[in-house]
């Protein structure tokens, strides 16, 4: 029996000094953003859930209250191993990130306790084989953050660890607010990944 777990990033956030948030707090979600993320609930709606996980940050965590209330669910299970990556950068400037080319993981200025892309990478796979195992055969899912997903979908890939596999090069385009990636895991562990649902508001 194949396991199904759906990786949803959070709606649009408010960000009206246009800082990346990263970890920070109080960055909850934009109207727009609970519009995608009612959108999300209701294509989630007609799935077999068994467990609902998320983030603990806000945007995370209003996002799964959202698809929690539509799928009338008894509970969110918060986990910090779907946590935003550790970065010195957050509160910075987008357009500091722009100059950057958003790399965070390579860039100068990175603090000495930040995240490495292989720390991502091994805490966002470790996470996926947990819930595989404990979750056998059942349906979950889990809200989290854009570079945790696209980590994810790299790695599962196949893609080199590398800052091009998980922002826009390699002929990916990164995940959008609300979008829902589905991973497939059959009898023999094998895990397949596809993006199965975009928000109309934000179709690619």
């Amino acid at each position: 029996m194949n396991t199904y777990i759906y990786l949803v990033r959070h709606g649009e956030v408010h960000n009206p000094k246009n800082l990346w948030y990263g970890r920070l707090p109080r960055f909850g979600l934009t109207k727009k953003g609970e519009q995608e993320i009612a959108q999300t609930a209701k294509f989630l709606k007609d799935k077999p859930i068994n467990e609902l996980y998320a983030s603990p940050l806000l945007r995370a965590k209003k996002t799964a209250q959202i698809i929690q209330k539509e799928l009338a669910f008894p509970r969110i299970t918060f986990s910090d191993q779907l946590l935003e990556v550790k970065s010195s950068f957050m509160g910075q400037p987008i357009e500091v990130l722009r100059t950057i080319k958003f790399d965070i993981f390579a860039a100068q200025g990175r603090g000495e306790n930040d995240e490495t892309l292989e720390e991502l990478a091994n805490r966002s796979t470790g996470f996926i084989d947990h819930l595989a195992t404990k979750h056998q055969g059942k349906h979950v899912i889990a809200v989290s953050h854009g570079d945790i997903l696209m980590t994810i979908k790299a790695v599962l890939k196949g893609m080199p660890l590398e800052i091009d596999s998980i922002r826009t090069g390699k002929g990916f385009r990164y995940v959008r607010h609300g979008e829902v990636l589905q991973i497939t895991v059959d009898e023999n562990g094998k895990k397949e990944i596809q993006s199965v649902f975009i928000p109309e508001s934000v179709t690619y």
